[in-house]
């Protein structure tokens, strides 16, 4: 997953494989949880009030828990 590239595209489905798998693939530790912060911060620059930002805060919080 490039981080700099097409993030809403790959969140869908590495959400999917997170919940799938015990354990996740090491090298998307550095990735995901930045990725959904980028989004984050975007959107809430872009709107502040957009209820997608929640969707990406639950998002972040089940990446979080899941990478560790």
């Amino acid at each position: 997953v490039d981080p700099e590239d097409e993030l809403p595209e790959h969140l869908e489905p590495i959400l999917r494989y997170l919940t799938a798998t015990d354990d996740p693939i090491e090298s998307l530790n550095p990735v995901v949880v930045p990725a959904i912060r980028k989004m984050e911060k975007t959107l809430k620059k872009e709107e502040s009030k957009d209820p997608y930002l929640h969707v990406l805060a639950a998002a972040r919080i089940v990446a979080e828990e899941r990478m560790r």
